[in-house]
């Protein structure tokens, strides 16, 4: 699923900034690209900062969550 979004964002990115197989690039084209595959990136990084950021996670749950991963661990 991941990479048939990949591979979608990819596609409509570079359609979106004109790109045409076989054609010389031109200044505007290489920025778009540029622009695409550091901006998305940085978009995404920044959701996941925030999302990690406002998760409240008390101590009574992270101490839940590792007698839960000793527990499946022991079973191995």
């Amino acid at each position: 699923m991941g990479v048939a979004l990949a591979g979608a964002i990819a596609g409509y990115s570079l359609a979106l900034i004109g790109y045409i197989p076989d054609a010389v690039p031109t200044a505007e084209l290489i920025t778009g690209i540029r622009s695409f595959s550091t901006l998305i990136p940085a978009a995404f990084a920044l959701l996941a900062i925030f999302a990690i950021k406002f998760y409240a996670l008390t101590d009574r749950q992270v101490d839940m969550i590792r007698e839960l991963n000793e527990a499946s661990s022991q079973k191995l």
